[in-house]
């Protein structure tokens, strides 16, 4: 990954602004910041797993409990066996009601539900959750750009639209943004649309 001081000087390259006169680090960080969050939520391109042990007591997860950031649950397993998501009317009389293998799962209010009370189980053989996490904000320029390097160029262009923005150059910021806006939509075919099972 990046770091980004490598991000700010493609940033700075394109706006021809090496020597620093025009715009800060702190300004670039936080279009580079806001340009990653943006793109994360539109096109889970930031994808991971955790597992979750469970007890034979608790049908129902708080997310704080197992993941630190903000995230999107795409897919739930049970000792390597996906769950069959389900609809948020069912909860009300069909979770939690016994105990046994589960066979589908809800997330709701950043808790996930799974159907049954599933008996004790840890890593590979307990929960398998499959989310898209939140990119970690960029602090300073020695922070590493959070990001899959696949799409760094996206943020590249994000970053330098945002500052012709500021300069009033609406010609030059379209043109970098409409970069941005084709490898969002590039990103989206290449991982959002295929996660939840569509043709690209």
């Amino acid at each position: 990954m990046a770091t980004g001081q490598t991000v700010i000087d493609q940033i700075r390259d394109e706006l021809q602004d090496t020597d620093d006169h025009s715009f800060g680090n702190d300004e670039l960080i936080r279009y580079i910041n806001r340009g990653a969050m943006e793109f994360r939520a539109t096109t889970w391109c930031l994808q991971d797993t955790a597992y979750i042990a469970t007890d034979a007591s608790h049908f129902m997860f708080t997310q704080s409990t197992y993941l630190t950031n903000p995230v999107i649950l795409f897919a739930v397993e049970f000792n390597g066996t996906p769950l069959t998501r389900t609809y948020r009317h069912e909860i009300s009389y069909k979770f939690g009601e016994s105990s046994g293998t589960p066979t589908s799962w809800y997330e709701f209010g950043k808790v996930l539900y799974i159907d049954l009370i599933a008996p004790s189980a840890s890593d590979a053989s307990a929960l398998n959750v499959f989310y898209v996490r939140t990119p970690t904000d960029m602090t300073a320029v020695s922070s590493t750009f959070d990001f899959p390097d696949e799409w760094e160029s996206a943020i590249v262009n994000y970053g330098i639209a945002r500052a012709f923005v500021t300069q009033r150059d609406t010609i030059l910021a379209a043109e970098h943004m409409s970069k941005y806006e084709a490898m969002r939509q590039d990103a989206i075919i290449n991982n959002r649309v295929k996660l939840i099972g569509r043709a690209a």
